[in-house]
């Protein structure tokens, strides 16, 4: 089994996230996306603020 390395990331949030969540978060991650979304969860309301702020089609 390969595993994949691990590399830092940055992930720049604008307008509301940044305001409501912080503009700058930076973790180690080696699953790419999945390492993101499992970050944002630990923030109370971010699932909740995107839902909402999503443009409604």
């Amino acid at each position: 089994m390969v595993q994949a390395a691990e590399k830092m990331q940055t992930v720049l949030l604008s307008g509301s996230l940044a305001r409501k969540f912080g503009r700058k978060h930076r973790f180690t991650t080696g699953a790419g996306f999945n390492d993101i979304r499992g970050y944002f969860k630990q923030f109370p309301g971010f699932a909740q603020h995107m839902m909402e702020s999503s443009p409604q089609v």
